[in-house]
């Protein structure tokens, strides 16, 4: 179907995005968007590409390619307005709930922030780049000044992330800063091994 091929493709713009330095990252922060559009425009309620379009945005803010101080809020209000709209439509999808909790941390709204992490917790637990969300569990527990819970998310962020870099297949993968950037990474290594799964 169309859609899906639109929607994988425009999945790798984020993807491509952590591959390297801003200015690398910034032709696919912008192709990713159009093709996303292309989904919206048939379906605008689809949650897959509203959180795509929502992650895009972030990764746009994330990497401070906007001109000027105004567009960089618009960029982040975008991100929170999409990944908003995708859990809304879907509230099982764990990564918009896990990227839409670091925009709300980083417009210092800790509470919301706090309520999406624990929701992505809540949907996936094994979500690829997991360890995120109970470090911003810790970290808006710690700002709200809940430090039992605090305490209890450090702790649980220990007890299953006790090993930052692990060895596959001769593919050295380290834990990584950003939300979703261990799973788009795979993604581009799976490419990279198949050129095939970017033809359209």
């Amino acid at each position: 179907m169309l859609l899906d091929r639109v929607d994988r493709r425009a999945a790798l713009g984020p993807a491509r995005s952590f591959l390297g330095d801003r200015l690398p990252a910034a032709p696919w922060l912008d192709s990713g968007p159009v093709l996303v559009a292309r989904v919206l425009a048939a379906d605008s309620k689809d949650p897959i590409a509203l959180e795509t379009s929502g992650r895009l945005h972030y990764r746009r803010w994330e990497l401070q390619l906007a001109r000027n101080p105004r567009e960089a809020a618009a960029t982040l209000d975008s991100a929170e307005q999409n990944l908003k709209a995708a859990t809304d439509l879907d509230p099982t999808r764990a990564n918009a709930w896990s990227v839409l909790s670091a925009v709300y941390n980083q417009k210092d709204k800790f509470v919301e922030a706090k309520l999406a992490a624990r929701r992505a917790y809540e949907e996936d637990a094994y979500l690829a780049g997991a360890d995120r969300v109970p470090w911003r569990l810790y970290a808006t527990s710690y700002d709200l000044e809940q430090f039992a819970e605090a305490k209890q998310w450090c702790d649980e962020g220990r007890r299953r992330f006790a090993t930052p870099v692990t060895d596959r297949g001769g593919v050295r993968e380290a834990q990584v800063e950003r939300d979703g950037q261990q799973p788009l990474l795979r993604s581009v290594v799976q490419v990279a091994l198949d050129p095939t799964a970017l033809r359209v």
